[in-house]
């Protein structure tokens, strides 16, 4: 006999008691759609894990172009320490791709880029100090040759 409470294609006592397959076959259900599920998304979490973030490229990129930048307005003589210090970085966050540790170069990577501006930045600041001390330094001149202009 079928009872419409009990489903389609059930009887009463299959749904209620859990004999012939009633609750049973319910749990074999839901376990094999559970396990359908896991198995579709495998391949992503195996990607997701696996993988973890992609490479530091655009942060090296950015890096190499700092220091290049910074080379170019002669941090090398202004600011020898800060630069090298962003050469060294570069290279290990090289080192750190060839090995697989991506975050560790970023952080290097990011950390080069910051030291090469603070090289070309103290570059700038240098060069600008020694044209102030020159350029006081003619004024000092033309002070004195003023003075002594007066004096005749």
């Amino acid at each position: 006999m079928t009872d419409a409470r009990a489903g389609p294609g059930r009887t009463a006592p299959d749904a209620i008691d859990g004999t012939e397959g009633g609750c049973q076959a319910d749990e074999m259900r839901t376990l094999e759609a559970i396990g359908a599920v896991a198995r579709a998304l495998t391949p992503a979490v195996v990607v997701a894990v696996g993988c973890g973030a992609p490479a530091p490229h655009r942060e090296m990129g950015a890096a190499y172009r700092a220091i290049s930048q910074a080379q170019e307005n002669e941090a090398a003589e202004d600011a020898p320490l800060e630069l090298r210090q962003a050469r060294e970085k570069y290279e290990a966050g090289r080192r750190a791709i060839a090995a697989g540790a991506y975050d560790d170069a970023r952080r290097l990577a990011e950390e080069a880029d910051a030291d090469a501006r603070y090289a070309e930045a103290k570059a700038r600041a240098e060069r600008a100090r020694r044209t102030a001390e020159e350029t006081r330094a003619g004024i000092d001149a033309l002070r004195r040759e003023v003075e002594r202009s007066a004096i005749y």
